[in-house]
């Protein structure tokens, strides 16, 4: 049995009330990883990123754009998964809030996680935290 004890972590939940989906975010000295957990069928579904300093540094950059205005950046032409951040809006109450969604070219798997700006910011500020 290997025991690790990740540097941080943190839950969130989706802003949608009828959305089941969680993203737990787990920092430990080579990287972050990212567990989607969607509960909204019938059948549990996860989806687990490895994301190395780099590769976090460069989503958590592309969602501080999106929080000050900015265009995020997405590399929407490399080849392979692409992890896509953007701005999302909501209707009943308006409310604005940050969009990351995995495009690797099976919908059936792909997630769309959108979340507040606070928890944006959170989340931001926790993938900056890997020693260099």
């Amino acid at each position: 049995m290997q025991v690790s004890n990740p540097l941080k972590c943190a839950i969130y939940r989706s802003w949608e009330t009828c959305d089941k989906t969680t993203l737990v975010v787990v920092v430990t000295d080579d990287g972050v990883s990212l567990q989607h957990i969607d509960r909204r069928f019938m059948d549990c579904q996860s989806t687990t990123l490895q994301l190395n300093g780099d590769e976090a540094a460069d989503v958590a950059a592309r969602i501080q754009r999106v929080l000050r205005g900015e265009a995020p950046q997405n590399r929407l032409d490399d080849p392979g998964a692409k992890l896509v951040v953007t701005l999302t809006t909501d209707g009943d109450p308006y409310r604005e809030g940050v969009s990351l969604a995995l495009d690797t070219g099976d919908w059936e798997r792909d997630f769309d996680f959108r979340m507040e700006n606070g928890y944006a910011r959170d989340l931001a500020k926790l993938m900056q935290v890997i020693p260099g």
